[in-house]
């Protein structure tokens, strides 16, 4: 059986820099083409797929290694099986950097999310670690997690604390079954299985702090869009329209600037539309606040509630104001039962909108 290993090996010296990255790019980009909704049936099955592909070439990888394989099929799957678990894993990765990076706001999920992107990039440079079964199962254990986090409540159809919770502890009597079934078949393995559940814990452990810390993404939700609008609301039809400034030349500058001039006396809008998965009701909270320059500190002045529906494409819409506004920076988060933020956003509030050309959106259903 080594001198499979061998050939493989030396194939993958000569070729590295090709395959490698081939085989990454081309589960990214598969993930990027065919994932569109977190919870459509479809997203889910082709991420699972790829977890028990994962699970099944550990196996395969890791018999190989300690015992003769007769039959061929396994045998030619032994010998292709660095770049199965290279495509899966990566494809398992990128798919959740696509759904977690559209559930994230990155300025307060940043940790994690580079914590993901450090996952995803590692993962290229996998090929010296590929017969490690502790790396193995610790990027597996990470994989079934992060697919628990948004699975359990697409399935229980809420989101929160407990929740996240029973993720995780889904997630370790899971992983601890299938180490079990490994030891099984290679009891020679049980010499790594310190340093298989150390590494379990750890990444179980970040995990939670991380969640406990407010710096996950609020996973299954995501925000499809949000704006600072003079006006909002349903018209005669029932249609939700937006009032907002004229767009011109200046609308280049909200790239580094954001500035809304508002208009005397008159109400300030926020709308948002909020993407939740079919059937899961929750509260999102709109908190706004002020920064004040005396105190070097943002200050709440408002917080408004509401209870989503999921099940729209575009996301569920909704806003909240507030009447006539001191100028000066401004923040509106919003958050879920849980206090994460799905979404932020910053503007610098302005006098002088008096005079100011406005328009008319109609948006689509």
């Amino acid at each position: 059986m080594r001198k499979y290993r061998n050939k493989l090996n030396i194939f993958l010296k000569k070729n590295t820099r090709i395959i490698s990255p081939l085989f990454f790019g081309s589960g990214f980009l598969l993930d990027s083409l065919t994932l569109t909704r977190i919870d459509q049936f479809y997203d889910n099955m082709v991420l699972l797929t790829h977890l028990f592909i994962v699970m099944f070439t550990i196996v395969v990888m890791n018999y190989g290694d300690c015992k003769d394989i007769k039959n061929k099929f396994l045998l030619k799957f032994y010998f292709w099986s660095f770049f199965i678990l290279q495509f899966s894993f990566g494809a398992l990765l990128s798919g959740y950097i696509i759904f977690y990076t559209r559930s994230a706001s990155f300025w307060t999920s940043w940790p994690f999310l580079i914590l993901f992107y450090l996952s995803f990039i590692g993962n290229e440079r996998f090929r010296k670690y590929n017969e490690k079964i502790e790396v193995q199962m610790s990027i597996l254990f990470l994989a079934v997690f992060s697919f628990s986090v948004f699975w359990v409540p697409i399935i229980l159809k809420e989101v929160g604390d407990i929740y996240f919770l029973i993720s995780g502890i889904l997630s370790l009597a899971f992983i601890s079954s299938f180490i079990f079934i490994i030891f099984k078949i290679l009891p020679n393995l049980k010499k790594f299985k310190v340093k298989i559940f150390r590494n379990i814990l750890i990444i179980y452990f970040i995990f939670n702090g991380l969640y406990f810390l407010n710096l996950i993404p609020p996973i299954p939700l995501s925000m499809k869009s949000m704006e600072v609008v003079h006006d909002t609301g349903r018209n005669s039809e029932g249609k939700y329209f937006v009032v907002r400034e004229k767009k011109g030349f200046t609308e280049l500058t909200r790239f580094w600037r954001n500035d809304f001039y508002k208009k005397e006396g008159k109400k300030v809008y926020f709308y948002n539309a909020i993407f939740a998965p079919t059937g899961l009701e929750t509260q999102i909270r709109h908190v706004w606040s002020r920064y004040d320059e005396m105190e070097g500190e943002w200050k709440r002045v408002g917080v408004m509630k509401h209870k989503i529906i999921g099940g729209r494409g575009g996301g569920y819409r909704w806003y909240s104001y507030i009447t006539n506004p001191e100028e000066g920076e401004w923040r509106i988060d919003v958050l879920n039962n849980s206090d994460l933020v799905i979404g932020r956003y910053d503007f610098v509030m302005k006098s002088g909108g008096g005079d100011l050309e406005l328009e008319m959106e109609v948006l689509g259903e």
